[in-house]
This record gives structure tokens, sequence and C-alpha cells, in this order.
């Protein structure tokens, strides 16, 4: 089930979704990354015990997907943006990127994730920069732990233009797992100029 908690918190239930199935949310509109560089966000996540991978359950992420042609050499060429998620376990990573990237793991178990997510697009470089700090943070020190993927080496092309979903697939009821986005920020600069409406489509 999805959870709008007003102004822009967003919260995924998997205790009454089927066996197996998905909850998720995109948002609109789309994010040009020249236009909107910067995204900010808090992440929790909290269950009666751990699950983790593709049909194990719990499948969640926060990620930005890139319009469907560039796939067409395979995921991890296609420049896909997973600003967390729980595929092998949690960590962010580039949809199995090879090259031209690097991939953190997050080292938290599956139902105790708390965590504030920046991603920054380096428009000179046309690289996506993610960091991961303290929950409730304004925004992560470019000092940290970085995790990128250098866009001009992927199939996706300028004007980069993503869609933001948070999903979680293979839910398994009765683990009373919760997925969480919390005050996120699409930001130009550092001005909050859109401030992103996630639906359910």
């Amino acid at each position: 089930m999805v959870h709008f908690l007003g102004g822009n918190d967003i919260q995924l239930t998997t205790d009454t979704t089927p066996a197996g199935g998905c909850v998720f949310s995109v948002a609109e509109p789309k994010i040009d990354l020249d236009e909107f560089s910067q995204i900010e966000v808090d992440v929790e996540t909290s269950g009666n015990r751990e699950a983790y991978g593709d049909k194990a359950g719990q499948w969640f992420s926060l990620w930005l997907y890139p319009p469907g042609y560039a796939y067409s050499h395979g995921i991890g060429e296609s420049g896909e943006i997973d600003l967390v998620e729980n595929l092998p376990h949690v960590r962010t990573n580039f949809a199995g990127c090879s090259h031209d990237c690097h991939e953190a793991e997050w080292n938290q178990p599956s139902n105790s994730v708390k965590a504030h997510v920046t991603m920054r697009y380096d428009r000179a470089a046309q690289r996506v920069n993610v960091y991961r700090c303290e929950h409730g943070a304004d925004t992560c020190p470019a000092s940290g732990e970085v995790s990128f993927v250098d866009l001009s080496k992927m199939q996706v092309q300028k004007p980069y233009i993503y869609t933001l979903c948070i999903d979680v697939w293979y839910a398994q009821p009765g683990m009373n797992f919760e997925f969480s986005a919390n005050n996120l920020r699409i930001l130009r600069d550092t001005s909050a100029l859109l401030n992103s409406s996630l639906a359910l489509v």
C-alpha cells in the first residue's frame, strides 16, 4: 500500500499486498538532470525480520530510470541510478554497471535502513555522484564516500531525462515491512524549484 504523508513524504507498506506483489509509485514530471541537478532525501525501513534480494522478498528501491532506449545494450549499460536498492542487499548501485562507475555497500540490515542520500549531477563531467550520511541531515558532504556513474560512457544520451520511482517488489506480507522516503527535495543548484509530487501510476 502507498501512503502519502503530506509534504514530500511517502511510505510503502507490504502487509496488505499479495505475496510476491509489487507496491510502487512514480513521480511526475520527469527530471532533466541538466536543469535539476540535485536530490536530497531521507530513507528508512522497518520490519520484523530481514529479507534480501530478488524473490526472497522486500526488494525495495528508490531509483531513477532513463528512457527505454537506454536499456537496448543491457541494464548495466543503461545509466540507471539506484539511490538505494535491496539487491542483493542494501546498497547504492547503477543496475549492474561494470565500468566507469563505483557502487557502495550500505552494511545496514534490510529492515533497519536509516540514512540521508544526496545525489549531485556534475554537468561538466556528466557524472552522477551519490553520497550517504546521517538520517535527517540537510545534505551529505562531498568529502564522504561517493558512488558514481559516468553517464557519457553509458547508453543514455543527453538530454538526461529520468523518472523517479519508489517500489517494493516480491512483497512478503506478515513482516510489518515499511519503506519510507521523507523530506524529498529535487533541487536546481541550492534552491528547491521543483517539489516532486509522487503519484501512483
